[in-house]
């Protein structure tokens, strides 16, 4: 049983007032706490980035500062930018810094004691190499990024690196055209390569697209979706649920905010659809949220399966004044709400409230991670950290996350469960096993691999930490299965 041993909080690294900018755009759960990345400027080094670990109360307990370059700016609050490497026990950074040349994809790597020890540059497509988030493997990193000469046109490539660093390939996506800006937000591992989801914009009218690529980077389809009925269609997340289901999300602006005269404001509604990776066609039931004028400009920020079948998202909507709401939404296997709360460190009507990045914490509530400004006492953003239960309060109140679903889990025995690492599969049927892949609680790939055998007694041996983990199926055929187990060393 999950009980609740460990602090909910909502806290700010500094004071308003004390001449820093601070926020976080990526955290990571470890086994003994919380790593976070982010950035900032003060008037003694100027412009900074740092990773901190916090324990599970959310005190800080080492730190790291890497400052710029003089001649550098590197980019940051980029979800997928920041990754625990479990393959090299390794905290890894790939994004982009803006050099006197132009833009260069830049990785950095950090060991358990946050120290550097990898500080690397990318100029694979001049002038302009923007990493943009990555995708681990047992191999290496695949990375989507952008490349373009003009700001305001710009294409999109993906890449492979082996863990030293070293290019292994890369390719053209969406190639540069005049006045037309790509991104991909999301990448995912599909049974011939990878989908990509993100945005796209051509002649200031924005829409979403869909990328299936080979193992090698090469473009296998692309498929274009926007609404003619809504007055603007934005871009696309995408992720894979514990049970092996593809889900989109796309934003939609259904109606203009009047009240604010500001014609790029608009009510905005988000849309989820089942995705079919084989084909790229979305299949019902279509679900949408926030559809009765709860949202200006709002959207989602970061999509996390979770080991339930269903999802959480972390998003901001834009308030009446100057001021923003930070807010989790869980959904279920099927798409539709289980709750929403508005999590804010501050309310006020000059008080914005982000975050960015969410994880699964490993009693079963949520850590999230931004920034607060109060610009009615000052403009200077302020890094914040916030941990919920599992049903998104600041005070347990004896929540409890949802199990695996038995309908994903009717075909095998798993057994010993929980094991110390090699775990039996027992069936009936002559079914194969094609390949598997093992999760952590916050949807983290930790192991893939590739079996194509008989399921009835196939042995699968773990090398993981203690803990919680979804063990996904994919059988001779596409079908998958999830199954929780439970690693106990």
């Amino acid at each position: 049983m999950v009980i609740a041993q460990f602090t909910y909080f909502s806290q700010l690294t500094g004071i308003q007032g004390d001449e820093e900018i601070e926020q976080v755009s990526n955290i990571e759960v470890v086994n003994d706490g919380y790593v976070v990345w982010g950035g900032g400027a003060n008037n003694q080094i100027g412009l900074f980035h740092f990773v901190r670990k916090h324990d599970f109360q959310g005190q800080l307990i080492d730190q790291t500062t890497v400052v710029y370059y003089p001649e550098d700016y590197l980019y940051s609050g980029i979800v997928n930018s920041f990754q625990y490497n479990p393959h090299t026990d390794e905290f890894v950074m790939l994004q982009g810094a803006e050099t006197p040349t132009g833009v260069q994809g830049r990785m950095l790597a950090f060991n358990q004691n946050l120290d550097l020890v990898s500080d690397l540059y990318y100029d694979i497509y001049p002038p302009n190499t923007y990493f943009y988030g990555f995708l681990i493997e047992e191999d290496g990193y695949v990375i989507t990024g952008e490349q373009g000469s003009d700001i305001n046109s710009e294409g999109t490539f993906i890449a492979k690196l082996d863990f030293e660093g070293d290019v292994l390939w890369n390719e053209i996506l969406q190639p540069e055209v005049y006045q037309q800006i790509y991104r991909n937000l999301s990448i995912i591992p599909v049974q011939e390569g990878y989908l990509l989801a993100g945005r796209g914009r051509a002649l200031f009218n924005d829409f979403g697209i869909l990328t299936k690529v080979s193992n090698q980077g090469n473009v296998l389809d692309v498929v274009n979706s926007v609404d003619l009925t809504m007055p603007r269609s934005y871009g696309m997340l995408a992720c894979e649920l514990s049970n092996g289901e593809i889900l989109s999300l796309q934003a939609f602006g259904y109606e203009w905010v009047e009240e604010f005269g500001n014609p790029h404001i608009y009510w905005t509604k988000t849309r989820l659809r089942k995705l079919n990776p084989e084909t790229l066609e979305f299949y019902d039931p279509v679900i949408e949220h926030f559809t009765n004028y709860e949202m200006h400009w709002g959207g989602v920020n970061k999509v996390l399966p979770t080991p339930d079948g269903g999802a959480i998202f972390v998003g901001t909507n834009l308030g009446n004044y100057f001021d923003s709401d930070a807010w989790l939404m869980k959904i279920n296997s099927d798409g539709n709400e289980e709750w929403f709360k508005n999590v804010n460190y501050q309310t006020c009507n000059d008080c914005e409230n982000v975050l960015y990045d969410i994880e699964l914490a490993p009693d079963g509530g949520y850590i999230a991670a931004g920034y607060f400004i109060n610009n009615a006492v000052d403009p200077r953003s302020s890094s914040w950290l916030v941990k919920v239960d599992a049903c998104g309060d600041l005070e347990w109140q004896g929540c409890q996350p949802l199990s695996v679903p038995e309908r994903y889990a009717q075909s095998f025995a798993v057994y010993p469960n929980p094991s110390a690492g090699r775990f039996t599969l027992e069936s009936t049927t002559q079914a194969k096993v094609d390949a598997y892949s093992v999760y952590d609680l916050s949807g983290r790939l930790v192991v893939q691999e590739a079996v194509n055998a008989l399921a009835d007694g196939l042995q699968i041996e773990l090398d993981v930490p203690s803990g919680f983990y979804t063990l996904q199926l994919r059988l001779e055929g596409g079908r998958m299965e999830a199954y929780k187990i439970q690693m106990v060393k």
